[in-house]
């Protein structure tokens, strides 16, 4: 089991302050003229003194806080540990009589056994890959066909 935990008090790393003011005065909307003259010449106050007036201000603030994290782990007792494992393999010797790398084959096939059951050589591991003469009880008709000790015919 796994937690991760953040520390709810964290140390500034940076922080940025952006404060602006605007001021501003014209015509009323409505007394605006759209266009270039508009834009080239300074606003016409109208006879009865009515001008706009606004004003703003904005305050933006960012605060990066470094964060420190702590990662708790912890073992499960309830669960039973393996001592050791010990693995073996057999099969027949005729099936490699005749293979020119036999000692590399059986090599591989032990790593393979290794591999499945999650060999650890520290904790005591075993694997055993054996080839024996297994005996086998069949014998042949007079037609050339397998057959068991009973006499039925095998395959």
């Amino acid at each position: 089991m796994e937690e991760e935990i953040y520390s709810p008090e964290g140390t500034i790393r940076s922080q940025q302050v952006i404060e602006s003011t605007s001021d501003s005065t014209g015509l009323p909307n409505d007394m605006q003229v759209v266009g270039v003259d508009n834009n080239i010449q300074p606003p016409q106050i109208a006879s009865d003194g009515n001008k706009l007036s606004s004003s703003s201000e904005s305050s933006n603030t960012v605060t990066n806080y470094e964060i420190s994290r702590k990662i708790i782990s912890q073992k499960d007792s309830n669960f039973s540990n393996i001592r050791r494992v010990t693995a073996s393999v057999t099969f027949d010797s005729t099936v490699l009589e005749n293979h020119p790398q036999k000692d590399v084959f059986l090599a591989n096939l032990q790593s393979l056994v290794e591999d499945a059951i999650g060999f650890d050589k520290n904790r005591g591991d075993k694997v055993s890959v054996k080839d024996f003469k297994f005996l086998t009880l069949k014998s042949y008709d007079a037609n050339g066909q397998a057959i068991d000790e009973f006499g039925n015919v095998i395959g």
